[in-house]
């Protein structure tokens, strides 16, 4: 490797291997440019850059690419200096020796260094194809994943790196593996949180926005999906954070899905002497002017009048409408109660107070049998 008229010369044999160290940067440099010019090429033939695979893998590629080109330069170095005969470059010798343990663990480094970035660069271009539909995934829990991803291949490089220098690593798995469950047992509801956070995200039932009902005791609009817990802010705006356990193991609904409209119901009742034809002709009028005339409604859907009980002092009936989301539904249900109650009053409709018809007997009467 080393010339022999460089042998015995120690500034010679230090020029060249200076020399070699130089050429593998330059090299390095060169690489680097090419695959820059490259993914420059391909970034202007592609409409959404971030969704091709080819300028992820490149990309995550172009710097480990580097890095090998500069490791073997100062290796190649290294073994050029060890064969100098001359007394003063004696010392390289033994560093050579030592740089074969250092050069495995270089190089081991390097790998998983170059597949950390490749892993992550794939869950990046995924995450890119799904952003549309899974905004929390790409937010909350797919920076999570790539982390544990890289932890989790150097974590693996190291050990093999311990195997290959005969340290033995049985003990190490086994005394990771108790702590691990330990670790494990005392986190155990944030664990669980986090994989119930990686359904809620994953299944796509609930996105960021969306009006949303838990159990019937929790609502609100949807702030934020996070790993361990989901924030909604209430209609009184106050913030609820609720574990994503509890999301899974809980029956929701959710008013924003698959349409923003939700139905709205007005109940009322009217006295028995009242004509139904001509209350449900009022309640249309009523409730088709108050749509027509607010932006909260959805114009598309037609108000129905449906008569549904036979109370204790009144007929009752419903008027169904549709407001543009949950919240429309309420500014429409006061406009049309207002509206009706007024106009029940000048067309002489008579809403009924709880009533009770009582039968006493006459005198010399006997009250019929029951």
């Amino acid at each position: 490797m080393l010339p022999e008229a460089f042998a015995d010369n120690a500034a010679l044999a230090l020029l060249y291997a200076l020399g070699v160290i130089a050429v593998a940067c330059l090299l390095a440099f060169l690489a680097n440019l090419i695959l820059g010019q490259l993914l420059n090429l391909l970034v202007k033939r592609h409409d959404s850059p971030l969704r091709s695979i080819e300028i992820r893998v490149i990309g995550a590629l172009r710097v480990p690419a580097a890095l090998v080109i500069i490791l073997f330069g100062v290796r190649l170095a290294l073994i050029s200096l060890s064969q100098a005969s001359t007394q003063s470059l004696g010392f390289v010798s033994n560093l050579d020796r030592l740089g074969n343990t250092a050069w495995l663990i270089a190089v081991a480094a390097l790998v998983c260094y170059a597949i950390s970035r490749l892993i992550r660069a794939l869950m990046r271009w995924y995450s890119a194809r799904v952003q549309d539909t899974r905004t929390a995934l790409n937010t909350a829990i797919w920076p999570i994943l790539i982390r544990i991803s890289s932890i989790f291949v150097f974590a693996l490089g190291a050990l093999v790196v311990l195997d290959i220098l005969g340290i033995p690593i049985t003990p190490l798995l086994a005394g990771l593996g108790i702590g691990g469950l330990a670790v494990a047992l005392a986190v155990s509801p944030t664990i669980a949180s986090f994989i119930a956070g990686t359904y809620v995200v994953a299944e796509g039932h609930i996105s960021e926005g969306d009006y949303v009902e838990i159990d019937s005791e929790r609502a609100g609009f949807v702030e934020s999906i996070g790993w361990r817990s989901t924030v909604l802010r209430s209609r009184f705006n106050n913030m609820i954070v609720v574990p994503n356990n509890l999301i899974t193991e809980s029956i929701v609904t959710n008013y924003t899905t698959p349409t923003p409209a939700v139905t709205g119901i007005v109940e009322c009742g009217v006295s028995y002497d009242s004509d139904l034809r001509e209350v449900a002709r009022v309640c249309l009028e009523v409730a088709g002017d108050v749509i027509e005339e607010s932006d909260d409604a959805n114009t598309e859907f037609e108000p129905i009048v449906r008569f549904f009980e036979f109370a204790d002092s009144n007929i009752n009936f419903r008027i169904i409408f549709q407001g543009i989301d949950r919240v429309a539904t309420f500014a429409i249900q006061h406009e049309v109660i207002m509206r009706l109650h007024a106009r029940f009053k000048d067309e002489g409709i008579e809403i009924n107070y709880p009533v009770r018809k009582l039968t006493t007997a006459q005198p010399g009467e006997d009250l019929p049998a029951l």
